[in-house]
């Protein structure tokens, strides 16, 4: 960056700005990152092509994403959308919209997110390969699911498990299995539900994924709450105990939380009250 600096190259003094915050986001130093595409975004602007602009958008998302600033990351995500999308990089604009989505539902904003992966798989249809479009089906079924729109969740839910067996990789199918299985209980289709959820168990068991067999207990658990408190019980401290060791906090709370749940119903209010107050 120094040489193209005094050498009268603004795009490649742009590029390679860009180049060090990625060095930077890959050593996990996300504030240095983000001050060299800020270093960067001038002459990108006055020297750039659109699509360098969106390459450094969509990488100062990741870095904000990372340094857990979540509205700078969206509005860096929106806006490389935006960019990829009129410059008709329509796989780099699928990308950006599934990452706009995912956050959209991180903070509960499943109408807007329903919206965005929509608009991602418009993009991909037709440009990019079937396990694209089928991503995008499964996260327009997340959205779905959220807003208890329960049977279009279970349409798209199978688009993306119909899609899915045409991958190699050993993750799609069992994904879109326990998606399917977590629509299936929630409309009331439980037994059909489950048998979906244990296969994805075991298939995540087949390739050591434990964080992922415990999405499947806590799923298990979750069908099983009301008709069955005691294994509701057993899976999910089973599911506790997987995501203490891969110390995944997010899932953990949601885990500790149905616990406390079950404490409150059974009667042990101080039991229940402290584990709320821990998570």
């Amino acid at each position: 960056s120094e040489v193209f600096k005094e050498s009268g190259h603004p795009r490649e003094y742009a590029m390679a700005l860009v180049y060090s915050g990625n060095a930077k986001h890959a050593q996990e130093n996300y504030v240095d990152a983000i001050a060299y595409y800020d270093q960067a975004g001038e002459p990108t602007i006055a020297y750039g092509e659109n699509e360098d602009l969106a390459i450094l958008q969509g990488n100062k998302a990741n870095s904000y994403l990372a340094a857990d600033l979540f509205h700078e990351a969206h509005d860096g995500y929106l806006a490389a959308e935006a960019l990829f999308a009129a410059a008709q990089i329509h796989v780099r604009a699928y990308a950006m919209a599934i990452e706009l989505g995912n956050l959209q539902m991180r903070f509960g904003q499943y109408e807007l997110a329903l919206e965005t992966y929509t608009r991602a798989r418009s993009y991909i249809v037709g440009h990019g390969d079937l396990i694209q479009v089928a991503t995008a089906e499964g996260r327009i079924s997340d959205a779905l699911l959220r807003l208890d729109r329960t049977d279009e969740a279970i349409a798209h839910a199978r688009e993306d498990l119909n899609m899915s067996k045409t991958c190699p990789c050993p993750r799609c199918v069992p994904d879109a299995h326990l998606r399917l299985g977590k629509c299936l209980v929630k409309a009331g289709q439980v037994e059909s539900g489950l048998e979906y959820i244990e296969k994805a168990r075991e298939a995540f068991h087949q390739i050591n994924e434990p964080g992922m067999q415990g999405h499947c207990m806590f799923a298990r658990a979750t069908a099983l709450r009301e008709s069955d408190p005691t294994q509701a019980r057993d899976l999910l401290e089973q599911a506790r105990s997987i995501y203490t060791g891969l110390d995944w906090s997010w899932p953990l709370d949601k885990v500790l939380v149905s616990i406390a749940d079950l404490d409150l119903a059974e009667g042990h209010a101080e039991k229940a009250l402290a584990t709320y107050v821990q998570v």
